[in-house]
């Protein structure tokens, strides 16, 4: 793991320290992980590879793999890069689009995230990300995040329609 700086350092143990100290804060410890991921591409502009993000599930979520394969498989095919402007790049190992669950991305879909005083953030898809399953797709507008209950809100399509799923609930448990 390297940073724009380019010390090296041990990505894994940050994102496990970045996580409990969420989880301290009274973030939801369901949602803490993704918050620490979330602020470790932000404030500190580095790229985390797809196989990094299994590194870290199979070290601290070991039964991440086998409860949700086609997830953790998917999540080894997206890498995350900063650019100068703090739009993020995900790039595909591959060059194509993969899907996750209900959603679809596509080779180098950009987004931008924000982080609110109340703690809550947003993911802002400006470009390359889709919501929906099989013939039906909806371009993904944002999805914030909420650390008191541990939900995503995804805002989708031009009517801005919304859904809310749990982290713990309707996600990963």
């Amino acid at each position: 793991m390297v940073t724009n700086e380019s010390s090296e350092f041990d990505l894994l143990s940050s994102l496990k320290t970045e996580s409990d100290n969420l989880i301290a804060d009274d973030y939801e410890k369901h949602i803490a992980g993704l918050f620490a991921v979330l602020n470790h591409i932000k404030y500190n502009g580095i790229k985390i590879s797809g196989q990094e993000a299994q590194q870290a599930l199979d070290k601290y979520n070991a039964k991440f793999k086998s409860a949700y394969p086609s997830v953790y498989e998917s999540i080894g095919l997206i890498n995350f890069m900063v650019n100068s402007d703090g739009i993020v790049i995900m790039e595909t190992n591959d060059g194509k689009s993969i899907t996750i669950d209900k959603l679809k991305i596509n080779n180098e879909s950009r987004i931008k995230i924000t982080s609110f005083s109340s703690g809550d953030a947003q993911i802002d898809v400006m470009s390359g990300i889709k919501v929906g399953k099989l013939f039906v797709w909806f371009d993904l507008n944002y999805v914030r995040l909420l650390k008191d209950s541990g939900n995503l809100l995804f805002d989708y399509d031009t009517d801005h329609s919304q859904k809310t799923l749990n982290m713990k609930e309707d996600l990963l448990y």
